[in-house]
């Protein structure tokens, strides 16, 4: 099985952030950033998270019917960076 994995950098106030979503069997593991811009415990960090989130998805061809998230954690790396993990499965 050929496995896609698509990452994308993201310059955010002189700071390199990284998402990475990788295909897992019936959905997704997706790993996002939050910072001073984008906040860990925001509704607005939280929606550009997703929407990063589900223009990864969009460009993989992943969950076109949608998904649901079955799980976040979120892990402190330093200062006021964030990284924060969803696992999803496709409906």
């Amino acid at each position: 099985m050929r496995m896609l994995l698509a990452t994308t950098v993201f310059l955010v106030a002189g700071c390199a952030a990284e998402t990475v979503l990788q295909p897992t069997p019936g959905g997704f593991q997706f790993q996002g950033f939050a910072n001073n811009l984008m906040p860990i415990d925001t509704a607005e960090g939280e929606a550009t998270r997703i929407r990063f989130l589900e223009e990864r998805l969009e460009q993989n061809g992943l969950c076109p019917a949608g998904y649901e998230i079955v799980d976040r954690q979120a892990e402190f790396v330093g200062g006021a960076s964030w990284r924060v993990y969803y696992s999803g499965q496709c409906l």
